[in-house]
């Protein structure tokens, strides 16, 4: 049996991804209706009536309208990819009825054949901004 190995033509390919936009996979929801927020609310288990009551989402609405905030970014094939954590800066809250438009790219590219188990590190940069209104972003 042959196990995947990291190339240097695969990692040339990761590396050409910097400074390039992430091509975005469908999102699970597309709005954040007054439906979506409860659903997301409950799903996660906080009954906190603010969110259907203020017809504000919680923040972590944002993993299901975008799947680039997990990290599903691509990688290296055959070598299995690990989410690390996500940093979000707000400047406002995500409201009912906001369809998001984002931007994200690949802003860093990080070998480290020392440090197994995570060889391979990648940083991405999203900006989010209601489809109708561009001066209102959220950053991660």
């Amino acid at each position: 049996m042959t196990f995947p190995t990291i190339t240097d033509d695969a990692l040339a390919s990761l590396r050409a991804l910097i400074g390039r936009p992430v091509r975005r996979p469908e999102p699970y929801i597309e709005v954040a209706s007054r439906d979506a927020i409860r659903h997301w609310a409950h799903g996660i288990g906080d009954r906190n009536p603010f969110w259907a009551g203020g017809r504000v989402a919680p923040p972590t609405i944002l993993f299901a309208m975008d799947r680039i905030v997990s990290g599903y970014v691509g990688g290296l094939p055959g070598i299995h990819a690990m989410y690390g954590g996500t940093d979000f800066r707000w400047r406002r809250a995500i409201r009912e009825a906001v369809l998001l438009s984002s931007c994200a790219m690949v802003l860093l590219f990080l070998f480290m054949a020392r440090h197994p188990p995570f060889p391979v590190r990648t940083g991405v940069f999203c900006s989010y901004a209601p489809a109708d209104d561009e001066r209102m972003m959220w950053q991660f």
